[in-house]
């Protein structure tokens, strides 16, 4: 996370230790997420409904970008503002073209903690 610069990302602030304190400080963002929106049953206006889609194309082309693969998209991880900004979160299942896949990395040691120092 902290290698990646989009602006449609939260800002990483800091981790802990994975093995002994494990913790991911991300910036706190003042919003919903979609799927608590879609919740609601009212009907989008076709201007948020294309504002919504065009800031998506562009959230996912910036991570594209950045050699990163979300791989989990869905309402729940699409955080819109008042504003109409968006906002991608939930970036366990992500995978970085330069960076290993930490989960398989993980697994692979056989349960031991990845090495996060580098990142």
């Amino acid at each position: 996370m902290r290698a990646l610069k989009s602006p449609h990302i939260p800002k990483f602030l800091g981790a802990g230790n994975m093995a002994t304190r494990p913790y991911i400080a991300m910036e706190r963002i003042n919003a919903r997420a979609l799927e608590k929106i879609l919740e609601e049953k009212k009907p989008f206006d076709i201007d948020v409904a294309i504002n919504i889609a065009v800031n998506l194309a562009k959230a996912v082309q910036s991570l594209h970008a950045e050699d990163t693969i979300h791989l989990d998209l869905k309402p729940d991880n699409i955080l819109l503002d008042d504003a109409g900004n968006l906002t991608l979160i939930d970036f366990g299942l992500a995978h970085h073209a330069r960076f290993p896949d930490l989960l398989a990395e993980e697994m692979r040691k056989g349960g031991q903690p990845p090495a996060y120092n580098n990142l």
